[in-house]
């Protein structure tokens, strides 16, 4: 069947199908199939255009809608641009030329755009001298596509300098050269002079902190070191043998007994408590250092953050304290002694000199009675003489406590002893008394007056009071003990009871052996020992048993 299209056709010009001829209608059924395929295309062509149409209209209309959207982006990045403080920038590397500086840089140089851009090297002029090279010297990162940073002074269009910073993106075109660089430009000027007045503060605390009388450790919560100041190196090295450095454990700088005593401690300031405590360290020269040590916690918001361990050397104090309780020991003596004086002088002199005045009065020089007056003068002189021996008994204890500027000099025990046995020859045969001694150390550089009365009656009493019951066994010796020489005196005696009468024992006319051996001694012998053994700086300390023996121990500081 014919296409609609060319049958039509056909009867406009040949009226009737019939009429056509018969050799062309093979041809005439190839052109219906042209016109079949024709329409057929043509439908498919307007369908297209159909679609392709109302397409073209939807995207239209989002075009539309993302232009409008665009324009308001880019109206708010205007906006944006032109209003926040850092000043954007774009520079035109190949020309060195501004091409793009927002309003925001009048804010930071004090220049308008338009003056940028009317003044092409301006953004380079306004740039301190001193700092020029910055900006320069880092093109070459630049010129290998590195962002950069960098921070330096501007001259304001006020003529006041300023400080700003700058982060700077670089674009390479396909060949790598350096074409455009993009920056945001900050006014940091208020940042850095609030850093520089923290520096200066800090600087000023560190010049206090490394300055101060005080060695500080901050340590953080697991007891490692965190910050110290010079003083505290210098302890750690001296004192400690060790080299602070930060993060070293604290507690490795101490020997383990002081180790376990500290770490106890910082445990407890790490719960917020605060502890202080004195410490010893002995020097070479076999002086002593003392530190008061103070731990305390660094709180935040009442948590502890850390722990603060200061140290202060208070050697001179407690250099001050010891001497002040020596003198305060001294002036309590003194006032002892003036109570024994008063009662010298209340009892001791007062019985002679109430017997003279009685022996006095019962003089009669008018009597005949020549042999009674001769025996009261007798007794008068005889009370005269011990009064006269007491007197001399005070002038020597007197002198010994107040005489502090003898000469001292080097003295050999074995020397000295030998003088006090030429002294005693007599009592020593008297009483078959043995003497030896073992002096591990040879000698002492002290007053050789005091020593010489010291050991003369040590030795002395020894004799003295031995024992009825066996022979007079003296020992006599030295040896050193710390600071101290120590000089020793044994016997083999009948003893003192301390119990009863050690506190008494160095007391002036004091005797504890009356009993047993009448009429010997005055009991001054060991009160001048005491007092020329603490006038040389020393101690006398006794050991003794009833019936077993004494020993009187001397020490006397090396010098």
């Amino acid at each position: 069947m014919l296409n609609k299209l060319l049958l039509r056709q056909i009867q406009k010009h040949f009226g009737d199908i019939e009429n056509i001829p018969e050799g062309l209608s093979s041809l005439m059924n190839v052109i219906s199939e042209s016109y079949d395929h024709y329409e057929k295309d043509r439908n498919m062509l307007e369908r297209s255009i159909e679609l392709s149409s109302n397409e073209m209209i939807e995207l239209n209309s989002m075009l539309r809608k993302e232009t409008q959207a665009v324009k308001k982006a880019h109206n708010e990045l205007n906006k944006i641009f032109n209003t926040i403080d850092q000043a954007i920038f774009s520079v035109d590397m190949l020309n060195y030329r501004l091409t793009k500086i927002s309003a925001a840089c009048e804010k930071i140089y004090g220049y308008k755009p338009e003056e940028f851009y009317s003044h092409v090297n301006l953004w380079q002029d306004v740039i301190h001298p001193e700092d020029k090279r910055i900006s320069f010297e880092q093109v070459d990162l630049l010129s290998e596509g590195k962002q950069i940073f960098n921070q330096y002074r501007i001259i304001h269009k006020n003529k006041l300098i300023r400080w700003i910073e700058n982060s700077i993106t670089p674009t390479l075109d396909k060949t790598g050269k350096l074409i455009r660089i993009d920056g945001v430009t900050s006014d940091i000027t208020d940042r850095k002079y609030a850093e520089e007045k923290v520096k200066r503060s800090e600087a000023n605390l560190q010049t206090i902190f490394d300055n101060g009388d005080t060695a500080y450790v901050l340590i953080d919560t697991n007891l490692r070191i965190v910050s110290y100041n010079q003083l505290a190196k210098k302890f750690a090295g001296e004192e400690l043998g060790c080299n602070l450095h930060e993060g070293k454990y604290s507690l490795d700088c101490f020997t383990p007994e002081r180790s376990s005593y500290i770490s106890n401690a910082l445990q407890k300031v790490l719960t917020g408590e605060t502890l202080n405590s004195e410490m010893k360290y002995p020097q070479p020269d076999n002086s002593d250092k003392w530190y008061f040590a103070r731990y305390f916690p660094v709180l935040n918001n009442g948590k502890v953050q850390g722990i603060i361990f200061a140290l202060t050397d208070i050697t001179e104090r407690k250099n001050i304290e010891r001497e002040t309780m020596m003198l305060v020991d001294k002036l309590q003596s003194k006032n002892k002694d003036l109570r024994q004086f008063a009662y010298i002088i209340s009892h001791n002199l007062r019985a002679p000199i109430t017997k003279i005045q009685g022996l006095a009065s019962l003089f009669d020089s008018s009597s005949d009675e020549e042999l009674l007056n001769k025996s009261l003068l007798e007794n008068i002189k005889t009370e005269a003489d011990n009064l006269d021996e007491i007197v001399k008994d005070i002038n020597t204890i007197i002198s010994a406590r107040d005489s502090l500027t003898e000469t001292r000099e080097y003295i050999s025990f074995d020397n000295k002893l030998k003088l006090v046995m030429n002294a005693l020859e007599n009592e020593i045969k008297e009483n078959k008394a043995t003497i030896t001694s073992d002096f591990k150390t040879p000698g002492i550089v002290a007053v050789k007056s005091y020593l010489y009365s010291i050991m003369y009656n040590l030795v002395s009493n020894a004799i003295k009071y031995h024992s009825n019951e066996r022979p007079a066994n003296i020992l006599v010796q030295s040896s050193e003990n710390g600071e101290y020489i120590n000089l020793s005196v044994t016997d083999n005696g009948t003893g003192i009871d301390l119990a009863k009468n050690g506190e008494k024992i160095f007391d002036l006319y004091k005797r504890f052996h009356n009993g047993m051996i009448p009429g010997k001694g005055i009991g001054i012998g060991l009160s001048l020992v005491k007092t020329q053994t603490e006038s040389m700086g020393g101690r006398v300390e006794v050991e003794s048993k009833v019936g077993s023996g004494t020993t009187f121990k001397i020490f006397l500081p090396k010098l």
